[in-house]
């Protein structure tokens, strides 16, 4: 017993721990802007690279962090010039049009010089004839041509072939990576839907040790539906999983009528059990068989979620 609740305990930190990795990121990588007239120093916070572009006319790199709406500008060897800062959310989306640099969103745009990042103007998107565009991000990697980026250092091939970081962060900031918190999170999940289900079969096969069958016969046909929607969903984890390997995603899109079935199901089933009358036995079985259904949901829509993350590799 004492083992169980330990690993349930483990478990249940590591969904908190991504939960708090989350929060402090946030926190950290906050938008502080300050004055977005201004020039400021290095943004040096674990904040992922969204974009980069390289001027080849100034000698530039502008290295693009969208989630805090700023852009860092280095020499091609990597020192730092100066950084720009928009008053925006995430989300914010980067160009170029001839010497001037845009920052903006959906309303508002901030225009600053390509030379040394100073303020120029700003207004509504539309007033002033821009539209909001969204650069490829293979067009955009074919254009570096001898540099390269990674999620939060830029690398650069030397005249000897040597591949060199020019702008590099600390290992550190991979702990608030979103991609790593939600691994994180979703370990702690799966553990502890693990040991829940563990507690709750055992508990399933002591019960049904010397009797298989229910008491009450209306109450066996809610639980061949339970135990028959728990395989269909079997089914369409692995059909999932083996197509979306081999490059098929289209099941992926299955995951909707499973959710609007388990949801009608769920609504029925749970209003038919309360106007029948079952033993604790039969409840014990039911809720076991229902449990099921929910975990196999979960397991589904996971995988709906990694091949739909395969397929955009």
């Amino acid at each position: 017993m004492k083992k169980k609740k330990l690993l349930h305990g483990i478990f249940v930190g590591f969904f908190l721990l991504g939960v708090f990795l989350y929060v402090l990121g946030d926190i950290i990588c906050f938008n502080q802007v300050g004055d977005y007239k201004e020039i400021h120093s290095e943004y040096t916070m674990p904040s992922s690279i969204s974009r980069v572009f390289i001027d080849r006319e100034r000698q530039q790199i502008f290295v693009c962090y969208d989630d805090v709406c700023c852009i860092n500008a280095y020499t091609f060897d990597g020192e730092f010039l100066w950084r720009i800062q928009a008053p925006l959310l995430k989300g914010a989306v980067f160009g170029f049009d001839e010497s001037e640099i845009l920052v903006g969103d959906r309303t508002n745009i901030y225009i600053y010089s390509a030379d040394d990042g100073k303020y120029l103007t700003e207004g509504n998107i539309h007033d002033m004839g821009y539209e909001q565009e969204k650069v490829d991000e293979e067009d955009v990697r074919e254009s570096l041509d001898e540099f390269s980026y990674s999620t939060y250092n830029v690398y650069k091939v030397n005249e000897y072939g040597e591949t060199i970081t020019i702008v590099a962060r600390p290992w550190w900031h991979w702990i608030f990576n979103i991609d790593v918190i939600l691994l994180i999170a979703f370990a702690g999940v799966v553990g502890i839907l693990c040991v829940v289900t563990r507690n709750k079969r055992r508990i399933y096969l002591k019960i049904i040790e010397k009797k298989k069958d229910l008491d009450c016969e209306r109450a066996e046909y809610i639980r061949a539906y339970y135990d028959n929607t728990a395989k269909g969903q079997v089914i369409y984890i692995v059909l999932n999983i083996v197509l979306g390997i081999i490059g098929i995603e289209w099941l992926v899109i299955g995951i909707i009528p499973l959710t609007i079935h388990l949801l009608v199901a769920t609504a029925i089933l749970s209003a038919r059990r309360d106007k029948i009358r079952v033993t604790k036995r039969d409840q014990a079985i039911l809720e076991y068989c229902q449990w099921k259904t929910v975990v196999t949901y979960l397991v589904a829509f996971a995988s709906m979620i990694i091949i739909s993350a395969i397929s955009q590799l």
